[in-house]
């Protein structure tokens, strides 16, 4: 994606064919022709050879046809409008916006598993912008594989609209871009929530070589008190090896938490549960604390720290949420912490 005008009232973004994309079509589709003139010289023609240079073919012109996709995106405050114009081989498609009702633009994730020759499984990850209104419509552009230039165009986005959009109450356009303002830190819990971002995936009982595995979930939730309205927030660890923690931002808390077989068998189902989860959770790069009443997930993985972030009070009543489950079992974990600490 590629900022093509940026002016006070109207902004576009391209984003052009993958030509990259190409190769692979031309390659099946060449060999489709030349299976064809390998059958009709030789004088006979099977059924099931028929069939499947058909199979071949169409599939082939379908891929051909995603690859040479291109989208403009258009925002024109003149107009009031967000449009999308998506050129295919079939003609152009569009699909429309009242800008004044824009409430929140997000980058969504996509991955595609794919096996290495070595035999071992990586991962292709793919980005796209999905728009929602204040009337519960929601639209999405292509999937595309350049991911900074989708955050570009997001970034662009955000500062066409003046931020404006994004200040309301919807929880996970605020998640990660908390600041630590007015909020109670002691050195000891800043120190040690560092070095959870440093532990990697062996230190962890995970993998190296596994980009996708998750070998541990941070769970934060923002707090407030009530006499001083000063903020702060209680984190929990969890981690593949069976390892724990419970840390207050104020100080306290409990570590080796792990050490007790039922905590560590809960921790390793913390972190399988965020493991199927991890389609669900976005790339971030800002670990800042949640604002009060908010939730947040960080899934750690070799690849990077993924998140999801949710109202507190609203999760809590959604009993068939897998992330209530997660918040339930990091339940556990803290009340076997808070008994620790009051028997010592």
């Amino acid at each position: 994606m590629r900022i093509n005008k940026q002016t006070d009232l109207e902004l576009v973004i391209v984003s052009a064919s993958d030509r990259n994309g190409l190769i692979l079509p031309l390659i099946i589709l060449s060999l489709t022709v030349l299976g064809c003139i390998l059958i009709v010289s030789s004088g006979e023609v099977p059924a099931y050879g028929f069939w499947l240079l058909a199979a071949l073919g169409a599939y082939g012109l379908y891929m051909l046809y995603l690859a040479l996709q291109s989208e403009t995106l258009t925002l024109d405050k003149t107009v009031d409008a967000v449009r999308c114009d998506r050129k295919t081989l079939l003609g152009t498609k569009r699909w429309q916006l009242q800008f004044s009702t824009l409430q929140n633009v997000s980058v969504g994730t996509h991955k595609r598993r794919y096996k290495k020759r070595n035999g071992n499984y990586g991962t292709h990850w793919f980005y796209n912008l999905t728009f929602a209104t204040s009337d519960d419509q929601k639209k999405e552009m292509l999937y595309y594989n350049d991911g900074e230039g989708v955050d570009a165009a997001l970034q662009a986005i955000k500062e066409f609209l003046g931020e404006t959009p994004f200040q309301g109450d919807n929880p996970h356009e605020r998640q990660f871009n908390a600041s630590n303002h007015r909020m109670r830190i002691t050195p000891d819990y800043q120190t040690w929530r560092e070095a959870i971002f440093n532990i990697d995936a062996g230190q962890a009982g995970g993998s190296d070589s596994d980009i996708d595995q998750v070998y541990g979930v941070l769970m934060d939730v923002g707090m407030m008190d009530g006499r001083t309205s000063e903020r702060w927030a209680i984190s929990l660890t969890a981690f593949l090896s069976g390892e724990a923690s419970f840390r207050p931002t104020s100080g306290g808390g409990m570590v080796g938490l792990g050490a007790d077989l039922k905590v560590a068998q809960v921790a390793q189902e913390i972190v399988q549960m965020a493991q199927t989860l991890l389609p669900k959770a976005s790339p971030i790069e800002d670990h800042a604390l949640p604002e009060p009443d908010l939730i947040q997930f960080l899934f750690l993985t070799p690849d990077g720290v993924y998140g999801v972030a949710d109202d507190l009070h609203r999760l809590q009543k959604k009993t068939d949420d897998p992330f209530n489950t997660m918040l339930n079992k990091f339940g556990f974990i803290r009340q076997f912490a808070d008994q620790r600490i009051d028997q010592r």
